[in-house]
């Protein structure tokens, strides 16, 4: 389990930085679509291979995911427009994070006390490096949290998040392509009714440059790929495990921006990272 969930947050991490990269010069829900088609293509071209019996469950859980993943990057991005991305990634992470850890074990899930005691580590650890404030910036006081530019819009979309692993956990152990093919193309149709019911949208296929096609096509895989390894986490563990190993995919984001773009990183996220790492060996033990 945990080798999976580490997989997908090195994906989901990695193709959130490489989807970061591409949207400086496009449109981000462009780029988000892109990322979606990858993923009908590769889900639906191995299903061609594979020939997976049909389940109608496991169909209707994937098209309640897709449709709570698309409203998710709606929110999120959103955000960007009202407030500065460290804010909203923050309370996304958090929430994404909490939300199927709670459901799970609301629904049963009983980790060893050394397992809970790396998920509230591992929690703290996602909000720390999530933030990815200049040092120079303000921080909300803890008062005024509710009243942050950004705050509703990351937590509906940390929420949403959420309510997408939650989906994914529900499809039985013998269907694992069909949940993943339609989760991802209801995400497509619901950022596609987003972008048209958008006020004001300036969405041209056109606006794609050139120079992010490759980078769109890595981070559509490396997407894909995420939600695989996570569905797998979820066939081998808990819920509230799998999702908050998951929910450390800022950690990638941030090293790989330090490494690549030289961008500094404060010292509350090289504490996250240091905290991140204990709470993943805190959780391994479980298994």
């Amino acid at each position: 389990m945990v080798t999976f969930a580490l997989l997908a947050a090195i994906c989901f991490g990695t193709s959130d930085f490489l989807g970061g990269l591409a949207s400086r010069k496009s449109s981000s829900l462009l780029v988000v679509l892109c990322f979606q088609l990858v993923g009908i293509l590769l889900f639906g071209g191995a299903l061609l291979l594979v020939l997976e019996p049909l389940d109608g469950h496991a169909l209707l859980w994937g098209i309640a995911a897709g449709i709570a993943y698309g409203l998710g990057f709606a929110c999120y991005y959103r955000g960007f427009v009202v407030s500065s991305m460290g804010i909203v990634a923050i309370f996304t992470a958090v929430w994404a994070a909490v939300v199927p850890v709670a459901f799970g074990l609301l629904l049963g899930d009983r980790p060893s006390p050394t397992a809970i005691l790396g998920v509230v580590i591992a929690l703290v650890a996602i909000g720390l490096t999530a933030n990815g404030h200049n040092s120079s910036q303000p921080q909300p006081k803890p008062q005024e949290l509710f009243k942050t530019p950004g705050f509703l819009e990351g937590t509906l979309a940390g929420l949403c998040f959420g309510i997408f692993f939650i989906c994914l956990s529900f499809p039985g152990a013998s269907s694992t392509l069909w949940p993943l093919l339609s989760s991802t193309f209801a995400a497509l149709i619901t950022t596609l009714l987003i972008v048209m019911l958008s006020e004001g949208n300036t969405f041209k296929l056109a606006t794609l440059a050139q120079t992010n096609w490759l980078m769109v096509m890595l981070a559509g895989l490396l997407q894909s790929g995420g939600t695989l390894a996570f569905l797998f986490a979820l066939r081998s563990g808990l819920l509230s495990l799998s999702a908050v190993l998951v929910g450390l995919s800022p950690v990638p984001t941030v090293l790989l921006a330090r490494w690549l773009l030289l961008e500094k990183m404060h010292r509350l996220q090289w504490l996250g990272i240091g905290l991140g790492l204990l709470g993943i060996i805190l959780i391994s033990a479980e298994s």
